[in-house]
């Protein structure tokens, strides 16, 4: 039987785990070994907080996991307020699901496909600023590797970024995603011809034919799906996917800058705009409302380019690869001595 921790209070849990949507946070129970609640563990919230939370065990550590009422930054910033009342000692905050990103990484130069994981070194939220008559000036909004301070966060990611460090992360996290892929049999790998890059300038709309009454004319996109409008002028080859099976995905780590906003981003121009100005490598709406509160480092996992043809075919699997990431790193978190900590075996 295992050796697990036993929480006396909800000065126990030092780790939290914060999701937007359902789909992400079902995934992530997928990964609990122990869920406190059907041991009967049950803690009163302070007075004042309204969030919704699922307590459990993952790698030997107590985490506490926030289920968002909705998407985007004011949201998670509510999330967070509510959740310092109750949890006093939370050392990181892991922002956990899914995220647009950009093809290829602009230090790095390495391909990113759908299914990969970024993992944030810097965050900036890319939609604040003043609209002036004739643009839109942004504010710079750049936050550091940490979110809110804790010295430990940025040291750790630069240590998980080693060559051997890195090797073994890998390795961990296809051993959980094996396990995962089996539990989960809507979450499996769409597979490579599923995976369609198009010239940013390709929009997604109808190509010769007549609009719909599913377009959007003011926007110049359609909402149908890319096999009804035929989406195939100006695909981008990818070199990983030519040489991987065509059934499997080896899902790659990517560290570096998010961008976050309370914008869905559906444009490939716009897409590219921001990376080169930024040297953002993937887009998400949560973060920049996490960041200034909590330790934050945001896991996501690519289910689209950020880009008009953005569907939801790949969540799902984008959110079980994120679920194993954050297994693998918690996996490697170190785990701090605390004194009301005791071990109950089960």
């Amino acid at each position: 039987m295992a050796t697990l921790p036993y929480p006396q209070d909800r000065d126990t849990f030092k780790v939290a785990i914060i999701c937007a949507i359902p789909l992400e946070a079902e995934m992530v129970q997928h990964v609990f070994e122990l869920n406190w609640a059907d041991y009967n563990v049950h803690f009163s919230q302070a007075p004042g907080d309204l969030n919704t939370y699922s307590i459990g065990v993952i790698s030997g550590h107590n985490v506490v996991l926030v289920q968002m009422p909705g998407m985007g930054l004011i949201h998670a910033a509510t999330v967070a307020g509510y959740l310092s009342l109750s949890f006093h000692n939370i050392e990181v905050a892991l922002l956990v699901g899914i995220c647009g990103v950009v093809p290829r990484h602009l230090e790095t130069q390495e391909e990113i496909v759908l299914g990969d994981c970024v993992i944030s070194t810097s965050m900036v939220q890319y939609d604040l600023g003043h609209q002036l008559p004739g643009c839109f000036v942004r504010r710079s909004t750049e936050r550091d590797s940490s979110g809110a301070a804790n010295p430990a966060t940025p040291d750790f990611i630069a240590r998980l970024q080693a060559v051997s460090n890195l090797r073994h992360f890998l390795e961990n996290i296809l051993h959980n995603l094996k396990i995962l892929e089996r539990a989960t049999p809507k979450a499996v790998y769409p597979g490579t011809h599923k995976d369609r890059l198009y010239d940013a300038s390709y929009v997604h709309t109808h190509h010769g034919t007549m609009p719909c009454d599913r377009c959007i004319p003011q926007a110049g996109v359609c909402t149908k799906s890319c096999d009804s409008l035929g989406c195939q002028g100006r695909l981008i080859p990818r070199q990983r996917l030519t040489d991987q099976d065509a059934s499997k995905h080896i899902p790659m780590i990517h560290f570096g800058r998010y961008g976050s906003a309370n914008t869905v981003l559906k444009s490939g121009a716009h897409r590219d705009q921001f990376a080169k100005k930024d040297r953002i490598i993937a887009f998400e709406m949560e973060g920049a409302g996490l960041w200034n509160d909590l330790p934050t480092i945001i896991i996501k996992s690519a289910c689209d380019y950020a880009d008009s043809h953005k569907s939801k075919e790949w969540q799902p699997y984008a959110a079980v690869t994120a679920a194993a990431v954050l297994k693998a790193f918690l996996d490697d978190w170190p785990i701090r001595e605390q004194s009301s900590e005791q071990d109950c075996d089960f």
